[in-house]
């Protein structure tokens, strides 16, 4: 369980905002001449200047070094031809590119690094530089030669005079990056979590790669809108009746407070499943955004192949894998397809798991109120039955908290008040169910005894309120 709130808050940006913030970041890192630096376009490079930002997270005290990790960050990240186009606004390339630009936006750039008048890094490259570059960047396709690729090759940066509206609209933009870095900044794996565990929502746009699409694949449907426990209202319910019979009985059971832990354990549970559905397993909450965009770019080849011929983020990560790791990249993506066909499926997700979350608080048949061999039975009538293997382990693996792994259990209340289920056959309908001895005094025990009798289980549905 989270025990510090880690809660995202994202704000939005209109797409002209967004649009004239990047031109301006793009247009000042095209000013900085690597080659008047003396800087080659390499890993060595990198390593330099631009990684000791992400791991210290700070600049550095060099104003020239900040430009020179600007203008390299600016190729990399520049979205007609940098490596690291597809990389998600909220990895830490982006989040120092902006750090970077509020540094050095207003600062004198040393001149001795600034390219011509009008000019950019881009003008100052010889025909072969180019080529080179074009081979760094992963632009050459397959059958053409170095002659045809300069030719084509589209311009890396934008062709931006700083000087015509640099100064006037620099408030403006300052504030669009200040917005966009704080937003991006708070945007992790575990913020993600956190946000739904406290409020329901993730609020992400599809600049967050596979974050965003983590938040897609979640069961909107079948999540808690609401912790609290629902209000009987015109048409009682199982769980209702439940609750008004603890209070005539007396028992030491808050159920309001323990319906609120339930709710929030299936947030928390449903996360998990859209995390494995996007990325293949349940990861550590602390995971890396470049380490989560290369699990969801893997998943994505096993579980469509074709993907290959049509999402250009997909193919950029094959190429990159390729050229960066060799035949130990192509091992690893064939090691998944074999375990996906072992496994008889490209995707699947344990059934009894998303069985047992999409009715955990089912108020006809609340699960996280029974004991495990009720929630057994029922399971079983929806024809789950755990691949031969026994269920119950599931059922307790799925509810105990495991210090080795990073999933979420579901939490269970500390009375399991349904001891067993009765049901018609062929199963249609809910006979009646057991309950614990010590309810059968309350005033209402018969009217919650003739409600579960001939309860449907054939249109178990979404549970959400509307």
């Amino acid at each position: 369980m989270i025990k510090k709130s880690r809660r995202m808050s994202f704000r939005w940006c209109l797409p002209e905002d967004r649009k004239t913030e990047e031109k301006f970041l793009f247009a000042l890192a095209s000013r900085i001449s690597l080659k008047k630096a003396g800087v080659a376009r390499n890993q060595t490079s990198f390593e330099k200047y631009v990684l000791p930002l992400f791991e210290e997270k700070q600049l550095h005290a060099s104003a020239a070094d900040n430009a020179i990790a600007f203008a390299l960050l600016g190729e990399i990240l520049h979205p007609a031809a940098g490596s690291g186009r597809f990389l998600p606004q909220h990895c830490p390339h982006w989040l120092a590119f902006r750090r970077l630009f509020l540094a050095l936006c207003d600062e004198e750039i040393p001149k001795e690094l600034l390219t011509e008048l009008g000019g950019s890094a881009w003008d100052e490259m010889s025909d072969l530089e180019k080529a080179e570059l074009a081979v760094a960047l992963g632009l050459y396709e397959l059958g053409t030669d170095s002659s045809n690729a300069v030719s084509r090759l589209p311009p890396i940066f934008d062709s931006v005079s700083l000087e015509e509206d640099y100064a006037k609209r620099l408030p403006a933009i300052r504030e669009i990056v200040v917005t966009r870095l704080d937003s991006y900044a708070a945007v992790s794996l575990a913020g993600a979590k956190a946000s739904l565990l406290e409020t329901g929502r993730i609020d992400l746009n599809t600049d967050c790669g596979a974050l965003y699409e983590i938040s897609q694949n979640l069961a909107w449907d079948y999540l808690p809108a609401s912790i609290d426990l629902p209000r009987s209202g015109d048409t009682p319910t199982t769980l209702s009746l439940l609750a008004d019979v603890v209070k005539e009985a007396g028992i030491d059971l808050n159920i309001e407070a323990e319906y609120r832990e339930a709710a929030r354990s299936l947030r928390t549970v449903f996360f998990d499943i859209a995390t494995e559905m996007t990325v293949g397993k349940v990861v550590d909450p602390e995971i890396e955004a470049w380490e989560l965009e290369e699990m969801f770019c893997e998943r994505r080849v096993v579980e469509d192949p074709f993907t290959v011929i049509s999402d250009a983020r997909i193919q950029f990560f094959l190429a990159e894998g390729m050229a960066t790791k060799g035949g130990g990249f192509l091992r690893r993506i064939a090691s998944m397809f074999d375990t996906a066909e072992d496994k008889g499926a490209r995707v699947r997700i344990n059934p009894v798991k998303t069985m047992l979350a999409v009715h955990w608080l089912n108020p006809e048949f609340p699960l996280w109120l029974m004991t495990f061999p009720a929630v057994e039975c029922f399971l079983r009538i929806l024809g789950i039955d755990n691949d031969g293997y026994p269920l119950n382990e599931k059922i307790r693996e799925y509810t105990k908290t495991r210090k080795e792994s990073p999933g979420s259990p579901l939490v269970t209340a500390s009375k399991q008040l349904i001891t067993g289920l009765e049901f018609a056959s062929p199963p249609s309908s809910c006979e009646g169910m057991e309950f614990r001895k010590y309810l059968a005094n309350a005033p209402s025990f018969p009217a919650l005894q003739q409600h579960v009798r001939g309860l449907p289980i054939l249109d178990l549905g979404p549970i959400r309120e509307k």
